[in-house]
């Protein structure tokens, strides 16, 4: 196993909100903690499985660690031990293991979770040109756009599912980001998060952020119609478009796009989801103002702002929160914000 860097704490600052709830559910939660970070190299070791799947080590034991299920976070319950059968066994002589819990379908996941974890193959050393890739994926443009920018070609990864049963000479797994997807323990490392800006935004791209009068400096992220989207996203772009805001939405832009439009802006506000993973790519010192949702106060871009060195506010109307999880019944869609009373929040964040 080759260490590549200490677990440490990370203190996050008190949140500037106009909400007492946000301010007591983000204000009880820990500072949390960057992981250990390494590369495990395992001999003649198997993988079965999706969903995380499951690591079994020569010794045919199971290596949870390594052998994560979404949430299930007890060994006993761990789909290992409910397998009558399983798939046919293919043998391969070197297997990179990316394969990243909710990574499959999720943006934020994919972005945060699983592509920095390529970080740590390069810093390692690992030659990924005679190796074939085990991840996850479900052929959306931004994942195949992703593996092509870190050097895969789609012919070698391996998709794996319910069925995939496979040995290898050696398996090479690098460590989780954030190995229980719990929002108290959600931290990257802020190596992480510049891997992925030296990714997306290398420096001799004549359009990138050298470029900076080209791009909105203010840009409200658009959910339109999507899931734990509100009532009047069109009456909240009218309002921002009026105070110099550009609507943006994600879904239409490749990757490196959302970079570009990120690392432009000095201004960044949307309602809490996976688009709002695009703050990585912002330059220090911009404004971020998350629209929190009641039901959903989550941690997610408060710590991403702290450790890019962002100013961060979260907007949250406390009198609409149900009391039924927002991640459960996606009670947050259909939300509408008050627009009067948001734009003088965002007034009182945005004076001189």
């Amino acid at each position: 196993m080759r260490n590549l860097g200490a677990q440490y704490a990370v203190r996050r600052q008190k949140v500037v909100t106009n909400s007492a709830l946000v301010e007591a559910t983000l204000g009880r939660m820990p500072d949390p903690t960057v992981e250990e970070a390494y590369v495990a190299e395992l001999r003649n070791a198997r993988y079965f499985g999706n969903a995380g799947g499951c690591v079994v080590a020569e010794d045919d034991g199971v290596i949870w660690t390594h052998s994560p299920t979404n949430y299930t976070f007890r060994l006993s319950l761990h789909h290992a031990f409910s397998r009558l059968r399983l798939g046919p066994l293919k043998r391969y002589r070197k297997v990179i293991h990316l394969v990243t819990r909710s990574a499959e379908s999720n943006y934020w996941h994919w972005m945060v979770d699983c592509v920095p974890r390529f970080r740590l193959l390069k810093a390692a050393g690992v030659n990924i040109q005679d190796a074939v890739l085990l991840v996850e994926h479900r052929n959306l443009p931004y994942q195949l756009e992703t593996l092509r920018a870190l050097g895969f070609s789609e012919e070698a990864v391996i998709v794996p599912d319910a069925k995939t049963h496979l040995e290898t000479d050696t398996l090479i797994v690098p460590s989780y980001l954030n190995p229980v997807l719990t929002p108290e323990t959600i931290t990257y490392s802020r190596e992480s998060l510049e891997f992925l800006r030296e990714t997306f935004l290398p420096a001799r791209d004549e359009e990138g952020v050298g470029s900076m009068t080209k791009g909105a400096e203010r840009i409200y992220v658009s959910r339109g119609r999507g899931v734990r989207s509100f009532a009047n996203d069109e009456e909240v772009a009218n309002y921002l478009q009026g105070e110099g805001f550009t609507v943006v939405r994600c879904e239409e832009l490749s990757v490196r796009e959302q970079a570009r439009t990120f690392a432009r802006a000095r201004v960044v506000v949307g309602l809490h989801g996976a688009a709002l993973t695009n703050v990585v790519f912002c330059q220090p010192g911009a404004t971020v103002v998350e629209i929190m949702p009641p039901d959903f106060v989550q941690p997610h871009f408060w710590t991403i702002c702290e450790q890019a060195g962002l100013r961060y506010a979260a907007y949250c109307e406390d009198e609409k929160r149900t009391g039924v999880a927002g991640y459960r019944f996606q009670r947050t869609e259909g939300t509408a914000v008050d627009v009067a009373r948001f734009g003088e929040f965002l007034g009182s964040i945005l004076k001189p």
